[in-house]
């Protein structure tokens, strides 16, 4: 009877430490502005977690949110997104530039309103659009002075400067085959004036990123802020 009194505790107890444990148990590895009304804490365990922000953020209002994660109050600052801030994706880049023709990426309007505070990230680097309106169907060009890595690399498009932005779009890139096999683009035949362009189906922009909705462009094909080459790079 005792023998079987210690392994029925032995069993309560290993339940209670099973019920304990939880998929929230780690630390904070990102905080995400999904909107005015919401942030996404990610722990390092994979664990996401919504916060409902109350009231919900003015657009540009700076706010410190105190909230209870693992039993440990976290503070941390968000800022209010724009209410008229433009719906864009990524349509053209280049990695392999020259002096006379730069690393560039050019975003493609799918929804009017302004660009402001939009941001290209690649590693460490930054470049933050400035104030302007745009309309849907335009396509804007830029020239970010510190350039891309030209054989393997990601860049991000971000809502906002901001630590806490949201990732718009992510696209990878490379000349490596085992990389190319797992999704990311294949830039082998790139070059200063070959661009590596966004495929279109019925006339519209795919929404995926993968290897395979991008093409190059034949030798100075390129089309900075202007409608896309559609014509294909021969070897």
């Amino acid at each position: 009877m005792k023998k079987i009194f210690l392994l029925t505790l032995f069993f309560i107890f290993a339940l209670l430490s099973c019920a304990g444990s939880s998929k929230k148990d780690g630390k904070i590895e990102k905080i995400t502005l999904l909107s005015n009304s919401y942030v996404q804490l990610e722990l390092d365990n994979g664990h996401k977690e919504k916060i409902e922000i109350i009231p919900p953020l003015s657009p540009s209002e700076k706010r410190e949110i105190n909230t209870m994660v693992n039993s440990a109050n976290v503070k941390f600052q968000v800022e209010g997104e724009r209410e008229n801030m433009a719906d864009v994706i990524i349509s053209e880049f280049s990695v392999k530039g020259s002096k006379v023709h730069p690393d560039g990426i050019e975003l493609y309007v799918l929804k009017d309103g302004n660009i402001k505070g939009l941001t290209i990230k690649c590693g460490k680097e930054r470049f933050v659009f400035e104030e302007k309106e745009v309309k849907k169907g335009e396509y804007i060009a830029a020239f970010p002075t510190f350039g891309f890595p030209n054989k393997e690399g990601c860049i991000e498009l971000l809502s906002s400067p901001l630590g806490t932005a949201r990732t718009l779009e992510k696209i990878w890139y490379s000349t490596n085959d085992d990389d190319i096999n797992k999704g990311a683009i294949n830039i082998k035949n790139h070059s200063a004036t070959r661009t590596i362009n966004r495929r279109k189906k019925d006339g519209e922009f795919t929404k995926e990123v993968n290897g395979n909705n991008w093409y190059i462009v034949p030798t100075r094909g390129a089309t900075w802020g202007g409608e896309n080459n559609e014509k294909e790079f021969k070897r």
